[in-house]
């Protein structure tokens, strides 16, 4: 017998909305939040259909993303910019935070990640495990996210859940958390960057002058 308090299918959960909107409003695809979020495509168009009309959104996202389009390319310009390799970034999260390197792993995916679920993470963990140990519980990763949590706090960061799919942090969090990264991989500070970028500008046009002097 069919449940009489279940939703339409081509209604979205109304826990789902605001995530939808968000990420509408970020440009991901209808289809890729279809699947990330297990709901129908059109509950997806629906909920957006709705924000556009009441002015939340301004347009509808694209309906997927391009066939054989690489990860790389779905990423943010943000994140491309300040991209590390996944080790140094794993790392520096050791070093920044004060965590393990299975928290440290955890947090490097979450950062170069829209979104990321549970089900990738407990693979993350697995990866992981010493040779010849019992396979970890998946609610391992609830363990895990919760002393990340911790351990991002004073730093005024968050990890959000993301209902019935996994975790995130917002993109402006994530560009901010790469930035220390960067600073810190490079034993760069801000001072340091902007000191650079001077000395660069001066030293273009001895360059040029030096190239002009030349026989």
């Amino acid at each position: 017998m069919a449940d009489p308090d279940a939703l339409p299918e081509d209604i979205l959960q109304p826990e789902l909305v605001p995530l939808v909107e968000r990420f509408a409003d970020e440009g991901v695809p209808v289809r890729a939040m279809a699947r990330a979020c297990k709901q129908t495509t059109e509950a997806i168009r629906e909920a957006i259909r709705t924000a556009i009309y009441s002015g939340r959104i301004v347009q509808m996202p694209r309906d997927d993303w391009p066939v054989g389009q690489s990860r790389d390319d779905r990423t943010p310009s943000y994140m491309r910019q300040n991209r590390v390799d996944d080790e140094s970034l794993i790392n520096a999260c050791i070093k920044l935070f004060s965590v393990t390197k299975l928290q440290a792993s955890l947090l490097a995916i979450l950062i170069n990640r829209n979104e990321v679920s549970k089900e990738t993470m407990h693979q993350i963990i697995e990866s992981r495990r010493t040779p010849g140990k019992e396979e970890t519980d998946p609610k391992m990763v609830d363990v895990v996210i919760c002393h990340l949590r911790k351990r991002l706090k004073p730093f005024n960061l968050k990890i959000i859940t993301l209902w019935a799919c996994g975790y995130y942090i917002e993109p402006v969090q994530r560009k901010q958390i790469l930035e220390m990264v960067n600073n810190n991989v490079l034993g760069k500070t801000p001072e340091d960057a902007t000191a650079d970028r001077g000395s660069e500008a001066t030293a273009a046009p001895e360059a040029a002058q030096a190239e002009g002097d030349r026989p």
